[in-house]
């Protein structure tokens, strides 16, 4: 016979919740530890439970319960305890599922992330659920509910320091830290003199400046309400009311998605597909592209008109047909095969009359011919090798056949006649022959010079001014080089080692270097320029020795403008002199030339204001209509549209009942809620009112004042006047340890072997 589970019975249940709360002034500081008692009965609900080993599992959840915060167990030896248990919470084995500690897990402060990373976002007020479950001798029993975990009037007081709220004292974080807090404090007098406007060190108090961020800023009309709006047309920040605008709802039409928005949104293309490429593309009639696929042959039409194919898309294939290429460009191929070649005029273009080329008829065999580099030049004419390459030459004598071997064969009777020496050619220097000939004489009729053929070039014999000669060795030094030649030397001026070098005799060489001042020389050879001279000298020339000397500046009172009949203005602090650097009279002042500092940069006399304050403004140039935003993202001031206008309210106060002090901006009022004094009383997730003292309550029950204990196969039934009842079912038919709750008049029964404990 399977054994019956035992039950248990909760006595008493006390909490001190002292965990964010510090205790009354000269108090011992509290650890983070309260205390849950109880009594444990048996199946039969009479007898204690007193197991030599009984666990404890104790856990913290939030407020709806679903999230679990802290988990802990205790093993309790309960023989001779009557079933009494006394658990400190906070001191048992921390299963740390959830990474929190059990101080932790009762702060308000910030997001807590629990146990399979569930979110608990609190608010200032709230409590948490305590879960408690046990195991006797490998059997689990679970508490029918969670028991509400609220302040109790100690905590509250730990909410005071003093009997002041957390609000009424410095808080650092991130931005605000102690060690800025010191230096704002060491620098108190420094800032007190900027504020009373006596700080020697910036600009006065009553230093106006009209740009911001270097642009013009012009409020001569600013009125309440107003903002700064930047006017591209008058480039300048101007004065201006917010603009109001009428649209209050936008709805997303066919084939965008994004709804009706009424405060802020995004409206984008309703996707009707996935993502991908294609080069045809089916679409709607709204213009969406719906299909895709790849082209074939039929997508594509014949083309005829002119210029519709560019000449660079063909790169492969051959033009079929008799088709004919026509083109006023130029035709550039690697190799041509073709029957006949022909040249047409030049001009006109479209002329028909020119040169075809084509092959011999009676041809057998292809060979090649390979044209010369060049064009060669006049007389010449086209010889080939016998392997096909083709060059331009003159008329060789020795290929020359059948020619005459007197000169009287040529027809001539009174030619010069000399052995050894092949022919005589005269003319013009300019129209001499191509060298080609050894030994052959040229006879210039227009130089008077005499020129040998060496078979490769012209040797100048000798002309009217004397015999010619050849050159074989030309040298030089510095600062002199010679760039050697056969017989045609380059004699030039080296080169400085420096852009603005010139040559300087340095006693025994010329060297290039950049002259300088103490290297010029007058014309006694004595320095030119002084080195000595002072700072309030300078140099005054001597004509007799051509040199410059040290002087004093001296000038006399006539020489400048602006003195009128004074001979000179003296410096001090009394009338009718220049103000010096202490005088009482400067106040406020500074110089042109000194930095701005502040939310200022530049100088004095030409500030731009680079921050408004303590905080960057961005440098950007603002359009239309547009106003100053802070960004987050940037840290800074930053021009945009002023799309968050439209209302007139500029201050919205909590009132009775309702916490979050006074908005300007944006912010969340939330009821004030609670279990302490002046609280408004809110239900739990159940629909339940919290653990809260009811003395002054008149007419409500006590809930769960009554409880009946139903074993085997009975059946019970919710009496009338009761609205609510939980259950509690072990064995049977309850599957071992399952609650609810039934409504009046409803029914259950039990299995056999079962037991059910009703509350109501």
């Amino acid at each position: 016979m399977k054994k019956a589970a035992p039950s248990f019975l909760i006595r008493s249940l006390l909490f001190l919740v002292l965990i964010l709360a510090a205790g009354p002034a000269g108090a011992t500081p509290l650890s983070a530890v309260f205390t849950f008692q109880g009594r444990l009965l048996q199946a039969d609900g009479v007898n204690s439970e007193e197991s030599s080993s009984v666990i404890f599992r104790l856990q913290v959840r939030s407020p709806d319960g679903l999230c679990l915060l802290y988990d802990e167990t205790h093993n309790r030896d309960m023989t001779g305890t009557s079933g009494v248990f006394a658990l400190e919470v906070g001191q048992g084995t921390n299963s740390n599922v959830a990474s929190l500690t059990l101080l932790q897990s009762f702060s308000n402060a910030a997001l807590l992330t629990g146990s399979g990373g569930c979110s608990y976002n609190p608010s200032p007020g709230d409590g948490r659920r305590l879960r408690l479950s046990y195991e006797v001798g490998g059997q689990i029993i679970s508490l029918p509910m969670d028991q509400n975990i609220f302040h109790v009037p100690y905590a509250y007081y730990s909410q005071y320091l003093g009997g002041r709220s957390a609000s009424e004292f410095l808080q650092t974080n991130a931005t605000a830290t102690q060690a800025k807090i010191d230096d704002l404090t060491a620098s108190a007098t420094t800032l007190i003199a900027l504020a009373a406007g006596t700080s020697p060190q910036y600009a006065t108090p009553t230093y106006v400046n009209s740009s911001l961020a270097g642009r013009s800023v012009d409020i001569t009309s600013l009125s309440n309400g107003q903002v700064l709006t930047w006017n591209s047309s008058q480039n300048k920040w101007i004065a201006s009311s917010l603009n109001t605008g009428t649209v209050s709802s936008v709805t997303a039409g066919t084939g965008l998605s994004g709804g009706t928005i009424t405060g802020s949104g995004t409206i984008s293309l309703a996707t009707i597909g996935s993502g991908g490429t294609a080069a045809k593309v089916t679409y709607d009639a709204y213009g969406r592209v719906t299909g895709g696929a790849a082209l074939s042959d039929g997508d594509f039409s014949t083309i005829t008109t002119a210029g519709k194919v560019s000449g660079a898309a063909i790169t492969s294939g051959t033009i079929g047909g008799s088709t004919s290429i026509s083109t006023t460009g130029s035709l550039a191929a690697n190799s041509a095969s073709t029957r006949s070649l022909a040249v047409l005029q030049a001009t006109p273009p479209n002329s028909t009359i020119g040169v075809n080329i084509s092959a011999s008829a009676a041809q057998s065999s292809t060979y090649n011919l390979i044209l010369p580099v060049d064009k060669g030049l006049a007389n010449q004419f086209m010889k080939t090798d016998g392997n096909g390459a083709l060059s331009w030459s003159h008329v060789a004598w020795a290929s020359l056949t059948g020619m005459p071997t007197t000169l009287s064969g040529y027809g001539i009777t009174d030619a010069v006649k000399s052995s050894g020496i092949p022919s005589f050619v005269s003319g013009t220097e300019a129209a001499m022959p191509l060298a080609d000939t050894v030994g052959r004489l040229y006879i210039t009729t227009d130089t008077k010079k005499i020129f040998r053929d060496t078979g490769s070039s012209w040797e100048l014999i000798t002309s009217s001014a004397g015999s010619g000669g050849t050159v074989t060795q030309v040298s030089a030094s510095a600062p002199l080089t010679v760039s050697q030649g056969a017989s045609t030397p380059t004699v030039a001026l080296q080169n400085g080692a420096s852009s603005g070098h010139a040559l300087i005799w340095n006693g025994s060489a010329w060297v290039s270097a950049h002259p300088n001042m103490s290297q010029l020389r007058g014309v006694a050879s004595a320095a030119q320029v002084p080195t000595g001279c002072t700072s309030a000298q300078v140099w005054s020339y001597q004509s007799l020795t051509d040199t410059f000397i040290c002087a004093n500046i001296a000038i006399s009172s006539t020489q400048i403008s602006g003195l009128g009949g004074a001979a000179s203005l003296s410096v001090g602090t009394t009338a009718g002199t220049l103000a010096a650097g202490d005088d009482s009279r400067l106040t406020g002042a500074l110089q042109a030339n000194a930095s701005a500092g502040g939310d200022l940069s530049g100088t004095a006399g030409a500030p731009t204001v680079g921050k408004i304050q303590g905080v960057s403004v961005s440098g950007a140039a603002p359009g239309n209509n547009q106003v100053l935003k802070y960004s987050t993202a940037d840290s800074r001031w930053e021009p945009a549209a002023d799309n968050n206008s439209g209302g007139t309210v500029t201050s919205v106060a909590a009132g009775t009942g309702l916490v979050a002090g006074t908005i300007t901006v944006s912010g969340t009022l939330n009821v004030d809620v609670g279990t302490g004094a002046n609280k408004i009383v809110q239900l739990d997730s159940s629909g339940r009112l919290p653990a809260v003292d009811g003395s002054q309550l008149t007419g409500v029950p006590i809930p769960f004042g009554n409880m009946e204990v139903y074993d085997g196969n009975n059946t019970f039934i919710v009496p009338p006047t009761v609205k609510r009842v939980f259950v509690q079912v072990w064995g049977g038919g309850g599957g071992g340890g399952g609650s609810t709750a039934l409504g009046p008049s409803s029914s259950g029964g039990v299995g056999a072997a079962g037991r059910v404990i009703v509350w109501w």
